[in-house]
């Protein structure tokens, strides 16, 4: 499933860059060749988040905000969103985002439910907890800017 996922954004991003580039779109935050250490960074940020899903779960559980919105949920939700401000900014980088955001679950349903390879400890719908996407948006923006530091490397040695 990951390996799926890190070719789709690997082969997309730096494509959708390049088609944007080509229609007078934004450029991403970190360039088309980002830094190894605005990479890195993009990348342990990612994990925190990660991370933190798995932590923050069982004690944010049945805590609510204003409107009854899940706190977890809201937590992530705005650390993946500051992630793609500050490590991308761009619609192409949105859009792979939300993709992600989408299959990436759409993915682990079918997992569970159809084939049932695992299981999550609190599982909120259809066997995946609501904020699962939250991780995927975030993981998005790690691997795409991984993919444009390769993809502008693999490029820099074809010349």
């Amino acid at each position: 499933m990951f390996a799926l996922a890190g070719i789709i954004i690997g082969l997309g991003t730096p494509l959708l860059d390049a088609w944007q580039a080509e229609q007078g779109g934004d450029a991403p935050r970190g360039g088309t060749n980002p830094s190894w250490p605005f990479v890195l960074t993009a990348i342990a940020l990612f994990v925190l988040q990660y991370a933190a899903s798995g932590a923050l779960e069982q004690p944010l559980l049945d805590v609510t905000l204003l409107g009854g919105l899940p706190a977890l949920d809201c937590l992530l939700a705005a650390t993946a969103i500051a992630l793609w401000a500050a490590f991308d900014g761009t619609r192409q980088g949105l859009f792979m985002a939300c993709l992600t955001a989408v299959c990436g679950p759409a993915v682990e349903i079918t997992l569970i439910n159809v084939f049932h390879l695992y299981t999550y400890t609190h599982p909120q719908w259809l066997g995946v907890p609501l904020w699962i996407p939250w991780v995927y948006f975030a993981g998005s923006l790690a691997v795409g800017n991984l993919a444009r530091r390769v993809s502008s490397t693999l490029q820099s040695r074809r010349r």
